[in-house]
């Protein structure tokens, strides 16, 4: 599994005293009673990403926010199948797939001011590009990077 561009490994380990997931080095440790409950295990490793995800990507919006000059109304961080974000530019919301977490940071950035670029152009057309470009010279490399780690 990855967590921020970074290859990490899972770590099972049995704990009588605590039930947690924590990143240490390049371990994903999993501390439960039972570690054949492979049920509970998933669950409690989605949880964390999911946590993570949602304190990485709120600060990246706020960072995002502020250069676009557009605030944000409602943040939501869930599984997406087929999309990276989505947006609604009227009502001012935004939807990040929970995954991202996965890819490196310069690939989070750069769905945050993509899906944010749109509360100023709400299409994919030249000037939407010319935008991004402004804000993020790098923007096709990163969204490179993206598809090249192949997360979806």
């Amino acid at each position: 599994t990855k967590y921020m561009g970074r290859q990490v490994r899972l770590k099972i380990i049995n704990n009588e005293q605590e039930t947690k997931v924590r990143l240490i080095g390049k371990y994903l440790q999993v501390h439960l009673v039972d570690t054949d409950n492979t049920e509970k295990k998933q669950r409690m490793v989605e949880e964390w990403y999911k946590e993570k995800a949602e304190v990485y990507m709120r600060k990246i919006v706020t960072h995002y926010e502020s250069i676009v000059g557009h605030t944000v109304k409602s943040l939501r961080i869930r599984k997406m199948k087929t999309r990276w974000g989505s947006c609604n530019p009227k009502r001012s919301f935004i939807n990040l797939n929970a995954d991202l977490i996965q890819a490196p940071k310069i690939a989070i950035e750069y769905v945050v001011l993509h899906e944010l670029a749109h509360f100023v152009h709400p299409d994919h057309s030249a000037g939407f590009y010319s935008y991004l470009s402004v804000h993020m010279p790098d923007w096709k490399h990163r969204k490179q990077v993206l598809e090249d780690s192949r997360l979806m």
